[in-house]
């Protein structure tokens, strides 16, 4: 079946000039059409070799996207250590899939279904992940530096020594995640649901958490927040109280 994939996929590009054809032109839905039927029907291993293959063939590149990916089942995926910098990834399911040490600086991942899926270390600086599920995901030493992450779903998410400084996680749900030892220098977590949330040691200077619930979070203080965090206007402290 890959195989056969990629000898149509092929021959769409060499022979009906695919990459040049328009939104509305057959040949590319023919494309997307033959994509999203094969993946579901192949293994993690498989999965991870069409993806590959897309994004080096140019039609899964943010600026010049030929395919959209939007509800592909690459779940399970294995892309650990590969290259999809600038990928248009966004509404695909990539749940459980291995992608750590991948390089997604700058990608779309923003609606993307994450849960449970195995990031850790890797690139992800001013990646786009807007309300992406990424619920128990493992992001332990993942740059996520600039990343959007706002009203993504980070519920039980493993984000020890995380790099999130200045990255957007406005009303991010966080509870029960794992940030001790994160950097959150410069983030802005306004909104954010921080119950129960780990954040043993985690670098909060400068931080937004304007309106953010840190009811029962572990690991830090209330002092600990009020001498370090930007503005905690709003912000329900660990102790239960409304900082004014």
């Amino acid at each position: 079946m890959l195989q056969a994939y990629l000898d149509k996929m092929s021959d769409l590009l060499l022979s009906n000039h695919l990459r040049e054809s328009h939104p509305d032109d057959e040949v590319r839905k023919i494309a997307e059409a033959r994509t999203l039927t094969v993946l579901p029907r192949l293994d993690g291993k498989r999965k991870g070799n069409v993806l590959l293959f897309l994004y080096e063939s140019g039609l899964i590149r943010r600026a010049t996207r030929i395919i959209k990916l939007y509800g592909a089942d690459l779940a399970e995926a294995d892309l650990g250590g590969t290259d999809l910098s600038e990928a248009d990834l966004s509404g695909a399911d990539l749940s459980g899939a291995k992608l750590s040490g991948a390089y997604l600086i700058h990608a779309d991942l923003s609606h993307a279904k994450l849960n449970g899926t195995d990031l850790s270390i890797a690139m992800l600086s001013e990646a786009k992940l807007t309300e992406a599920n990424l619920s128990h995901a493992k992001l332990n030493g993942t740059d996520l530096h600039r990343a959007y992450l706002s009203g993504a779903d980070l519920h039980g998410a493993y984000l020890v020594h995380a790099d999130l400084s200045f990255a957007n996680l406005n009303g991010a749900i966080l509870n029960g995640a794992n940030l001790s030892y994160a950097d959150l220098s410069y983030a802005s977590l306004s909104e954010a649901d921080l119950i129960g949330a780990n954040l043993k040691e985690a670098r909060l200077g400068e931080a937004d958490l304007i309106g953010a619930n840190l009811g029962k979070a572990v690991g830090t203080t209330t002092k600990q927040l009020l001498d370090e965090a930007l503005s905690l206007k709003d912000a329900i402290m660990p102790d239960g109280s409304k900082h004014a």
